[in-house]
């Protein structure tokens, strides 16, 4: 469904858009320009997408003449039937509007624009965050860039081609005399690169202690994929303000770092519920035998709904990254065919897993999670992989049966009522599981 956003834009495709046959482009514009409730005109809004250069055209001085409120809501409406709905594309339209003399619709338009990736659309992400008067449109345009970075970084486009943005990028990340709000956008958006400016800029941000800069650093270590920042990660874990708890949460998950596990285990326990859930998914990333066990005790003693839901997701990406990376399903290093040991086999905590990494051919573990998703394992003291194993196991049917939830990290909700004592949870085996969660001397590792 990509168009092209250049002016030059082939009309032949919205010439065969069956929603542009329902209403014409200028009635359903005039119709919005007139409309007290434009969100609720979804044909109308429906007969913008695939705009073309000749409706552009028309566009301009019928919509520049309409009261900024009006062009706010309709720029609204507009993202949000995009986010919603994959057959509208309203990527020239939002082109048009980077032009509109009101700063929120042209915030709201790039942000409408988060699905393109045509190159020189970076070139006008650059000059907006360089030169835009309002510090909300400069924030957006920082935020725009990042994602270009990636790709840049990921061989998908010319880190040439990306360097100028780049660079307008860092200088607003450096920018001590600048908006705070836009400086933290651009941290945040400069951890896609690998560059020794960006590590600098992260580092500046973490030292210059404010808050929304830390939350910044921290969202930028997490895309950045760089284990240098483990201590500062682990440390932020602990931070009185529930933004940086969540966004050191979120780095945690994002580093896959082990060490994390045992303070994220704590803070999904006993933090404000933005907070919670942010840990909860930093386990699920995590992944592997010591975060599937604590997102099940968690899920033992959790009441509200929706946490629940996110312990289940988390859950089962936690379960199979423990069987698809311990296992080394993907190829690994043919240890197993060889008949080397077990890597982890050592450390007697995935004796079950690594003796069939061991000894199991791939081929022969397919459909191995359904034939035994239903068995009893034995309990045993010294075979505490048996018992989380198979509790994740048997979770399957509930995990399918709950629908995922997804959302935004909200501000601390007045409504956290915290959780139930973990001494109040059943002990249903002869495993002192609450013990290795919560007392720091056990084995975490």
């Amino acid at each position: 469904m990509e168009t092209s956003l250049d002016p030059s834009t082939d009309d032949s495709d919205a010439e065969r858009d069956p929603l542009r046959a329902v209403v014409p482009f200028d009635v359903a514009l005039d119709g919005l320009l007139q409309s007290d409730d434009p969100g609720a005109e979804r044909e109308w809004l429906r007969a913008l997408s695939n705009a073309t250069a000749a409706d552009v055209a028309s566009l301009q001085p019928r919509w520049n003449a309409a009261p900024p409120a009006r062009r706010r809501a309709i720029t609204a409406a507009l993202k949000s039937l995009a986010d919603d709905d994959f057959f509208v594309i309203f990527k020239s339209v939002f082109v048009a509007l980077l032009q509109d003399p009101d700063p929120i619709v042209r915030a709201t338009a790039i942000a409408g624009l988060w699905e393109a990736t045509e190159p020189w659309l970076l070139d006008r992400y650059a000059e907006l965050l360089a030169t835009d008067e309002d510090p909300m449109v400069r924030g957006a345009a920082a935020e725009a860039i990042g994602p270009y970075i990636e790709r840049s970084e990921l061989g998908q486009l010319d880190r040439t081609r990306a360097a100028e943005a780049l660079a307008v990028l860092l200088a607003a990340a450096r920018d001590d005399d600048g908006p705070t709000d836009v400086r933290a956008k651009a941290v945040a958006s400069v951890g896609w690169s690998e560059s020794d400016a960006a590590v600098a800029a992260i580092a500046a941000a973490i030292g210059a202690n404010v808050p929304v800069l830390t939350s910044a650093a921290l969202l930028a270590i997490g895309r950045s994929a760089d284990p240098r920042w483990r201590d500062e990660v682990l440390s932020f874990l602990e931070d009185a303000l529930p933004a940086v708890q969540a966004s050191a949460a979120f780095a945690a998950g994002q580093l896959g770092l082990k060490d994390a596990i045992l303070p994220l285990a704590r803070v999904a326990q006993d933090a404000p519920i933005a907070v919670r859930r942010a840990a909860i998914e930093a386990l699920g990333e995590i992944g592997g035998y010591n975060a599937t066990l604590a997102l099940e005790l968690l899920a033992e003693s959790e009441s509200d709904e929706d946490l629940l839901d996110a312990i289940d997701s988390a859950t089962e990406s936690a379960s199979l990254d423990e069987i698809l990376v311990d296992l080394d399903l993907d190829g690994g290093d043919g240890a197993a065919k060889s008949g080397a040991p077990a890597v982890g086999a050592a450390d007697g905590d995935d004796d079950i897993l690594s003796w069939l990494e061991a000894n199991a051919d791939p081929a022969d573990l397919d459909g191995w999670l359904d034939d035994i998703e239903d068995d009893e394992p034995e309990v045993d003291d010294d075979e505490d992989d048996v018992i989380s194993l198979g509790r994740v196991l048997r979770r399957a049917e509930a995990n399918a049966a709950r629908a995922r939830t997804s959302g935004e990290f909200e501000a601390d909700d007045p409504d956290d009522a915290g959780i139930a004592d973990v001494t109040e949870w059943d002990d249903e085996s002869e495993v002192d599981r609450d013990a290795w969660v919560w007392d720091e001397g056990d084995g975490a590792s």
